[in-house]
């Protein structure tokens, strides 16, 4: 088989030059490219299949030509969605002068290529891939694996590693989002890049997760030189991930290795936006670091109003069941406050692929007297959305509950996790009479117009969450209706700005629905 570098042009060529050959399971095909003849090794690969082994260098890289669609064979590409690809063997790949990854977002020659993640689960076995090689310092997205969505990588070494590319660059994935998990992974050697630089994923988010892993890579960010400021704030760096937000997590891992950049360096995590970062830390901290995100920071993530999770601390949802020694409020606590912003993003993100989704998906799950969730499986579910159903079990599984004093306890849980779309209900009637004059007027107006669902929603939520939610949904309400109307006299508030009023009355509203000025949460104390 030809290097890998080399068998993209040739497969290229070959969708315009020859036809697409089908290929059955267990076969090899050859593709013809002018006088060029290429094998790829595809006989591990059958489209039908769930559970696929990969033993040698030439079946992975036959790997990824499949899930970027470039293998020239039908189906044109395989995600891998709810499928398993395990390694049987420890792989050199030092024959690869430039790996591709799997999972490509943008060829070599920077064209807007259609997406191409991988979504299934990839289980190294405790094998090591090594000598894992790429250079494409203008190239985001680039490792092993380029982009996952809704996948799991786990029990993977990646040994002497040397990858240098642009935005979005790690060890094992340069971007992994949308509920992804990466468990037991290691890496060594060196990576680089401009920005989104980590020893084993270049971006986390999405409600994904790095547990029990570890690098001791050698990482550096370069800064974008396309940027005159060189803006401190986007040029991240980590040692295990560059740059991670909307509600995820590292667990457990740990750092021995050096990092280095012009922007945001951390040892665990350059910059961390809506995320958090347990049980982790560097082995050797590094000095320097001009924003180090060992712990979460908050910043300008926007979770949009959407999706709500019914019910308030306390009580449990209706069909919820518990046993043991946790009380109700400590399990609502956690789920609802702690976890709900997470869920609700979740949900926002499917409800836009399949607008009015709803339902009920109810999980099972034990927890031991430390808080750790000891297992987690799914009871029912009436949503119909394999994502959105392994999203909310992932997102338990690593929920801490925090220890009791009750040695040996172990508390069974059922918790029915409702969705259901409040767009209709988030603004206030479009057919009120009048523009309210006042601030008090507003909150008055809101309180009266909002359902009764709407408000405890925003009485579960810390004002930040608040703000950051209702600015792009009710504070877009607000702006286009009462503040933008020529007949407005709210517009002269605060150096008359539509975005600093809609704050100021969003901000007033909640202190007056909940009574509370800070951002803290509300909650019941323990049973």
């Amino acid at each position: 088989m030809q290097k890998q570098g080399k068998t993209l042009f040739v497969l290229m060529i070959t969708v315009i030059a020859a036809a697409v050959v089908t290929v059955g399971c267990g076969k090899k095909i050859s593709i013809k490219a002018g006088q060029e003849l290429g094998e790829i090794d595809v006989p591990w690969y059958c489209a039908s299949a769930s559970e696929f082994t990969i033993s040698t260098a030439d079946e992975l890289a036959a790997f990824a030509e499949v899930v970027n669609g470039t293998w020239g064979g039908k189906p044109k590409r395989d995600s891998f969605a709810g499928k398993t690809v395990t390694l049987a063997n420890n792989i050199d790949l030092s024959q690869y002068d430039n790996w591709i990854p799997i999972g490509s977002f943008f060829d070599d020659t920077f064209d807007d290529d259609p997406e191409t993640p991988f979504s299934g689960t990839f289980d190294g076995g405790g094998f090591v891939i090594s000598n894992l090689t790429i250079n494409r310092p203008y190239t985001p997205l680039q490792g092993l694996f380029g982009e996952i969505e809704n996948a799991t990588i786990k029990n993977l070494g990646l040994e002497n590693v040397n990858i240098r590319g642009r935005n979005g660059v790690g060890a094992v994935t340069g971007w992994m989002t949308l509920s992804s998990s990466m468990i037991n992974c290691y890496s060594t050697g060196t990576v680089s890049g401009s920005d989104e630089v980590g020893g084993l994923a270049g971006y986390v988010g999405g409600n994904s997760f790095v547990v029990n892993s570890y690098s001791t890579a050698t990482v550096i960010s370069t800064g974008n030189p396309n940027d005159p400021d060189n803006d401190r704030f986007f040029n991240s760096a980590g040692g295990l991930v560059g740059s991670m937000s909307y509600y995820s997590m590292i667990i457990d891992s740990y750092f021995i290795g050096t990092v280095s950049g012009t922007g945001n360096v951390g040892d665990v995590a350059g910059r961390a936006v809506r995320s958090d970062i347990r049980g982790s830390g560097a082995l050797n901290p590094n000095e320097a670091g001009l924003a180090a995100a060992d712990t979460a920071i908050s910043g300008d993530g926007r979770l949009q109003m959407g999706g709500r999770l019914l019910k308030l601390l306390g009580d449990l949802p209706e069909g919820g069941t518990l046993t043991g020694g946790r009380s109700r409020a400590n399990i609502q606590r956690v789920i609802m406050t702690e976890h709900r912003p997470a869920f609700r993003q979740i949900y926002n993100w499917r409800e836009e692929d399949r607008p009015g989704l709803n339902g009920t998906i109810t999980v099972g799950f034990a927890i031991d007297e430390s808080g750790k969730v000891t297992s987690v499986k799914l009871e029912n579910s009436t949503v119909n959305d394999p994502v959105l159903e392994n999203s909310v079990i992932l997102r338990v599984r690593y929920m801490d509950f925090g220890r009791i004093d009750e040695p040996g306890d172990l508390t069974e849980v059922v918790y029915p996790f409702v969705f259901a779309p409040t767009s209709a209900k988030i603004a206030p009637n479009s057919g009120a009479r009048g523009i309210p004059k006042t601030l008090e007027e507003c909150y008055i107006a809101l309180d009266n117009q909002l359902s009764e669902d709407v408000k405890d929603d925003i009485a579960l939520s810390s004002l930040d969450d608040f703000l950051a939610s209702a600015h792009f949904g009710l504070g877009m309400w607000i702006r286009n209706n009462w503040i933008h109307s020529r007949d407005s006299e709210l517009a002269n508030l605060w150096g008359g700005n539509p975005d600093s009023i809609s704050h100021l009355i969003l901000s007033g509203y909640y202190t007056y629905l909940t009574g509370i000025e800070t951002g803290s949460e509300t909650g019941d104390d323990e049973d």
